[in-house]
């Protein structure tokens, strides 16, 4: 089922979330995965200047969506949202006349039925970024994430997905619900397919700094809030051997409309995996 917005980063979205809101429903009735394809002029713009405002648009709709997956017990259901890119053949939408649901599209006001639009190529992006994370059960916070690291990269982002050996795995909570190392790499690499055409190296690390303390090439890391003291962490490593500092760039999942204990409790793999192990009970 796709969603196609037109859409800007100087509005409160609250036509977008609604219409995000009933996309989600129809998508759980209709048992259908639910694609959003975002079209935003203000990309056009050098990236660095609008990231903050793009992440917090991308918090909203996401919680949006994660507000009506979990009041149905539903929230592994999957929501992705996207960039409409150049030469893509897709319908975009506005949403400020909403006219109907027919099950695959959700149309409004039709801007036009091919996208001549693209990320930008522009110097203030960097070549060579990093990320990383267990990336667990897949949720919001981390396609939040794995969003904004591609978003402002324009060749490489180096991609790393833990591999705990047993006894790190054992002390995270509900374990035995844990998606196997090469489950969670996969899921990764398909959603930032769908994100940007860049080269992705995405690769199991069994340590907290993984190729960032190492990779010469790296120009700047993307965490979220609570990672601020490891992205710290891996430039005194690089400082110490002689390597460029990283730029640090970070992502607060929590959107405006909602509340911190809200969020933590919807992006959360401990959350997910509780949510398993006591669903096969």
């Amino acid at each position: 089922m796709l969603l196609c917005l037109k859409s800007r980063l100087d509005s409160h979205w609250e036509l977008e979330k609604d219409l995000i809101k009933r996309a989600t429903e129809q998508a759980l009735s209709t048992d259908t995965q639910l694609t959003v394809y975002l079209q935003l002029d203000e990309l056009k713009l050098k990236p660095l200047l609008i990231f903050d405002r793009l992440k917090q648009l991308l918090a909203e709709l996401y919680n949006t969506s994660a507000q009506v997956l979990y009041s149905q017990q539903k929230p592994l259901f999957p929501v992705d949202i996207c960039f409409i890119k150049q030469h893509d053949s897709t319908i975009l939408v506005h949403p400020s006349q909403r006219e109907y649901f027919d099950g695959q599209l959700i149309q409004s006001d039709v801007v036009s039925t091919h996208a001549d639009y693209q990320l930008s190529n522009d110097t203030s992006l960097y070549d060579h970024v990093c990320v990383g994370g267990t990336f667990d059960h897949l949720h919001f916070g981390h396609k939040i994430l794995l969003t904004m690291a591609a978003f402002v990269t324009q060749r490489r982002l180096v991609c790393g997905v833990v591999d705990p050996d047993p006894d790190r795995l054992k002390r995270k909570k509900y374990y035995e619900q844990m998606e196997s190392t090469q489950v969670r790499i996969s899921n990764v690499e398909q959603f930032l397919r769908k994100i940007k055409d860049v080269e992705y190296q995405v690769e199991p690390i069994k340590d907290d700094l993984g190729p960032s303390a190492h990779d010469g090439l790296l120009q700047a890391i993307v965490g979220s809030s609570e990672t601020k003291q490891g992205c710290e962490m891996v430039n005194q490593y690089r400082k110490q051997n002689g390597l460029q500092e990283l730029k640090i760039h970070l992502i607060d999942l929590i959107s405006e409309s909602s509340t911190r204990s809200e969020l933590s409790d919807k992006m959360s793999s401990t959350n997910l995996r509780q949510f398993l192990s006591l669903s096969k009970q």
